[in-house]
C-alpha cells in the first residue's frame, strides 16, 4: 500500500510522509561554531606539523577528514584563539563550494569558510542529519548561482528547514543509506582506478612507440643517452634547437583578451584539462584584437609549430605544450615560448614524444623554482629528441592516433558511468531522506 504523503511547504523538500514533520535547524543544533583563519600572508602560523587546520580544499565528501594540507603552529596569538574541535564533528561549507558536508576524523580547527555543527542527538540521528544536508545541497547551490553575496553564514544555516521523521526511522534510513552509498562509492572508486590504469596503459603505448618504433624485430643500437636507451638502428638523435626556431608569445595580459578577434592560446590553456597536447580543442581558444596582426607577426604560429608554457605550478606540468595543426591565424599568448618548425612538415610524432615522462625528464632536471617552475628558451634549446625517418614518424603518429582514440573512448564511457552513478546516489539520498522512497 502506498504511503500517504503531504506537502511539506518547503520548496526543496516537496512532499513527505503524512506522519513526518519539518523543523528549523536551530532547534536541532546544540552548538554552531564559525571558524577563523590567521592572516594568510603571515607564514609563521602555518607548519607541516601541529594543529590540523581544515580549509575548503580539505573537505572530504566521501568520508572523514584524517589529514589536512596545512597545520597551525602553537605559536602566535591568532592561532591560539582558534577552537580545537573534537573528531566526529560535522563540518559544513558556507563559502565558495557551499553546501559541502564532511566530518572530522581527527581533532582540528577550521577556517572561517566552514561551520562546525554539533547536534542534540536525542532529537536527531547524526548520520540522518548529514544525509539531510547532502540532500538539500543542490537547492542551496542554486540559490547562490555563483554570486558571492549569497554565501552562507551561521545565522542563515540556523534557519534551514530540515525533515523530521521519528528518531527510529531516521536511524533506519541512515543505516540503509550508509550501505547503499558505500556500495555506490565502491563502484565509483573502482571505476576511477580502472580509468587511471587505462591512462597509464595509454602512456606506456605512446612511450614504447616513440622510443622503440612499431617493428618489434628492428635492429637496435645504443643511443648513448640515459633517458633514451636503445633505439632502432636507422633513428637519429638531434638537439631541438636544430629543428626549431624560438620565439616569444604576445606580451599581453588577461585584460587584453576579447570575445572575438584573432585566436590566441595562453599558458593557462596549455595547462588546461582540455589540452591533450595533440589536437587543439575549441575550449582552448581565446581572442585578441586584430591590431596585433600589424605589430606582432612573429608571435603567430602555423601548422607544425609548438607552443610551450613557460611556467608551471608543479614539476609534472613542466613541459606542457600544444601542437599546432589545421589552423588559420593563431597567436601564442602570454607566458609562452614558440617552437617554430624550420621545415614545414607534419610534427605529430614529436607531439607524442613530448608527452612522455622520459622525454620530459630532461626538463625536470633543468627547471628552476619552488612554487612556480620556470622553463626558458635556453633550457628547451638543449633538449634532445629522437628522430625516426620521416615516413616512420608519420606511421607512428597514425598508429598512436588510432590507439589513443580507442583508449580515450573507453575512458570517456567510464567517466560517463561515474557521472550516472553520482546522479543516482544524489537522487537516492534525496528520495530516502524525504520519504519518497519507502525502506522496508
Amino acid at each position: 500500500m502506498a504511503r500517504e504523503m503531504k506537502d511539506s511547504g518547503i520548496e526543496w523538500i516537496g512532499e513527505i510522509p503524512k506522519e513526518w514533520g519539518v523543523v528549523k535547524n536551530k532547534y536541532i543544533l546544540k552548538e554552531i561554531y564559525s571558524g577563523g583563519t590567521p592572516t594568510s600572508s603571515d607564514e609563521k602560523y602555518y607548519t607541516d606539523i601541529g594543529i590540523p587546520f581544515v580549509s575548503i580544499g580539505d573537505m572530504n565528501l566521501k568520508g572523514k577528514i584524517y589529514k589536512t594540507k596545512k597545520c597551525l603552529t602553537n605559536l602566535g596569538v591568532e592561532a591560539k584563539k582558534l577552537k580545537i574541535l573534537d573528531k566526529n564533528t560535522i563540518l559544513y561549507s558556507i563559502y565558495a563550494t557551499i553546501g559541502n558536508v564532511s566530518e572530522l576524523g581527527i581533532n582540528a580547527t577550521i577556517s572561517q569558510a566552514i561551520l562546525a555543527l554539533t547536534l542534540n542527538e536525542k532529537k536527531y540521528n547524526k548520520n540522518f542529519y548529514r544525509y539531510n544536508l547532502i540532500a538539500m545541497k543542490e537547492f542551496i547551490t542554486s540559490l547562490s548561482n555563483g554570486n558571492t553575496q549569497n554565501n552562507l553564514n551561521a545565522e542563515k544555516v540556523k534557519q534551514f528547514f530540515l525533515i523530521l521523521p521519528p528518531l527510529e526511522e531516521q536511524e533506519k534510513i541512515a543505516n540503509y543509506l550508509d550501505k547503499k552509498v558505500s556500495d555506490i562509492d565502491f563502484i565509483i572508486e573502482k571505476t576511477k582506478s580502472t580509468i587511471e590504469d587505462y591512462k597509464k596503459y595509454k602512456q606506456s603505448i605512446i612511450t614504447e612507440a616513440v622510443t622503440k618504433g612499431l617493428n618489434p624485430n628492428a635492429q637496435m643500437k645504443d643511443s648513448g643517452i640515459e633517458w633514451i636507451g636503445e633505439i632502432p638502428k636507422e633513428w637519429e638523435i638531434e638537439k631541438i634547437k636544430n629543428i626549431f626556431l624560438f620565439r616569444k608569445g604576445l606580451s599581453i595580459t588577461k585584460e587584453n583578451l576579447k570575445e572575438k578577434g584573432i585566436a590566441v592560446i595562453n599558458y593557462g590553456q596549455i595547462h588546461s584539462k582540455y589540452n591533450n597536447g595533440i589536437d587543439i580543442n575549441k575550449n582552448l581558444i581565446k581572442f585578441v584584437d586584430e591590431s596585433y596582426l600589424e605589430t606582432n607577426l612573429k608571435s603567430l604560429v602555423t601548422d607544425g609549430d609548438f607552443i610551450f608554457a613557460d611556467t608551471s605550478e608543479d614539476l609534472e606540468g613542466s613541459g606542457n605544450n600544444i601542437y599546432i595543426s589545421n589552423v588559420d591565424k593563431l597567436f601564442a599568448g602570454y607566458h609562452t615560448i614558440i617552437l617554430k618548425a624550420k621545415q614545414k612538415k607534419e610534427n605529430r610524432y614529436l607531439a607524442y614524444l613530448f608527452k612522455t615522462s622520459c622525454w620530459r625528464s630532461q626538463i625536470r632536471l633543468r627547471v628552476t623554482g619552488i612554487k612556480l617552475y620556470s622553463i626558458t628558451q635556453k633550457i628547451l634549446k638543449e633538449l634532445m629528441v629522437i628522430l625516426p625517418p620521416l615516413e616512420e614518424q608519420n606511421q607512428i603518429a597514425e598508429y598512436l592516433d588510432k590507439k589513443t582514440s580507442e583508449i580515450d573512448n573507453i575512458i570517456a564511457k567510464k567517466e560517463e558511468l561515474i557521472k550516472e552513478l553520482e546522479e543516482y546516489k544524489k537522487s537516492l539520498i534525496y528520495e530516502c531522506v524525504t520519504g519518497k522512497r519507502e525502506i522496508e
